[in-house]
C-alpha cells in the first residue's frame, strides 16, 4: 500500500503543503520547522487556523461529514 505514496530519502511518505497565506492584523507568522500538523474531524476549521497561527503547520484538515466537504 505504501508503494502508492510519494516518499523522501528516508521513505517517509511525501504530503503536498500549499501555504494559505492566513494573517490576523497582518501578523507576519513564523512557522516552528520540527512541528507539523494534520487536523482530523475540522469541521469550520478554526482550530485549524489557529494552529497555525501559534506556528504550527497544518498540512492537511480532513472531515468525514458531507456538509462540512461541501463548503
Amino acid at each position: 500500500m505504501l508503494k502508492e505514496f510519494e516518499t523522501d530519502s528516508e521513505g517517509n511518505i511525501v504530503i503536498p503543503y500549499t501555504h494559505k497565506g492566513y494573517t490576523v492584523n497582518d501578523l507576519e507568522i513564523s512557522y516552528r520547522p520540527d512541528v507539523i500538523a494534520i487536523s482530523m474531524f475540522s469541521g469550520a476549521g478554526g482550530l485549524d487556523i489557529g494552529t497555525q497561527l501559534a506556528g504550527v503547520k497544518v498540512i492537511s484538515s480532513l472531515d468525514i461529514l458531507k456538509i462540512v466537504l461541501k463548503r
